[in-house]
Parts: structure tokens; sequence; C-alpha cells
């Protein structure tokens, strides 16, 4: 740290987050360097190649949510990005795709174990239930923050910044998101497959 506590104690919030962010730069920067010093000789960290012209035409993929109205009919689900897009900003359509794999597996389990149809609509409706409740938060979540980071009004940059350097300081709060963006919110399909 660059303050003791006394310091951090008289310094304005705003100043005292600027201190936190220039340290936060510092521990990056230092993670780097030991990741390129840890390489051996025939590893060394080389730039990647410039790029000075593009070949034949580009090609552009509108970025936006969308969502199917349900995700399962009778013997049919829908499974990741046929159930759901999502802006790539924080790579969560992956995540999102494979959890909804681990659900429906673990529904058709449950459906197997008790000797129902696993085509039936009631065998599919708790797989639905599940998954539209997580993907719509994570979805919401993510177009929030698209939203507030495509914003560039100094009073609303400076708010953005309160939160994020609060978010970043309170662990649990910052635990949470990194587990949900892990991919880790739902539950295990090892609770349910013996």
């Amino acid at each position: 740290p660059l303050l003791t506590k006394e310091m951090e104690s008289s310094l304005p919030p705003f100043l005292l987050g600027a201190v936190r962010g220039l340290e936060n730069i510092g521990q990056s920067l230092g993670s780097g360097l030991a990741l390129a010093t840890s390489m051996n000789g025939t590893e060394a960290f080389r730039f990647p190649p410039i790029v000075k012209a593009i070949e034949g035409r580009r090609f552009a993929f509108d970025l936006k949510l969308q969502h199917a109205r349900s995700y399962i009919s009778s013997r049919f689900a829908l499974v990741g990005d046929s159930a759901h897009t999502i802006h790539p900003m924080a790579g969560q359509g992956l995540n999102l795709g494979l959890a909804d794999a681990e659900s429906l597996t673990k529904f058709l389990k449950i459906a197997v174990d008790s000797g129902s149809d696993i085509g039936d609509i009631n065998s599919l409706q708790m797989y639905d239930c599940e998954r539209r409740k997580a993907v719509v938060g994570m979805m919401s979540g993510i177009h929030l923050l698209h939203e507030s980071f495509s914003v560039q009004a100094p009073p609303l940059v400076y708010f953005r910044s309160i939160g994020m350097n609060f978010v970043n300081v309170a662990s649990p709060i910052r635990k949470t998101l990194a587990h949900a963006a892990a991919g880790n919110a739902g539950a295990s399909v090892e609770n349910y497959v013996s």
C-alpha cells in the first residue's frame, strides 16, 4: 500500500479512490512483469504483429440482447444462443450456454429417476423456470454495465467510478460478482447425478 492508515483517514474519498486505483495499476504491472520474467528464455514475451491491411470485405454483426419467450415446448428445449444472445462485453454467452446444458441435464436426470417422460412439458418446466431467472438476471446486469460504460458525460463518469471503486473495496460484493461472472452462480450437476 502507498498510504498508511493515518494518511488514508485524512484524505477525501475521491482522492483515496484515485490512490487505490494507482495501487491497483501498480499491482497489475507487477503481476505482468512477474509473469514475463517467469517464462524461460525460449518463451520470451512478444508483442502481437501490427495489422497493416485488411483483405476482403468487412462484416458487421449487431450486438443486441435477444431472449426467447419460452425455452421449452413439448419434447423440445432451447439451450445457449438458441435461447438467448447477449452482448459479448463480459464474455458470458458461453457460460450461460454451459449452465443451460447443466440445468437441462439435471432436470432430465430427475425426470428419468422419477419415471417421468423426459419430453413432457411438465418435466421441462423446471428447466425453463430455473434458467430464465438466471439468464434474465445476468442479461440485466450486463446490459446495465454496457449502458453505464457507454455514457461519457463527466458527472456520470464520476459516479460510475465511485461505484466501481466501491465494488472494488467491498470484498463480499466483488467476490459475489466474480463468482457469478465465472459461471459458478448455479447449482452443480454433481449434486444430482451419482
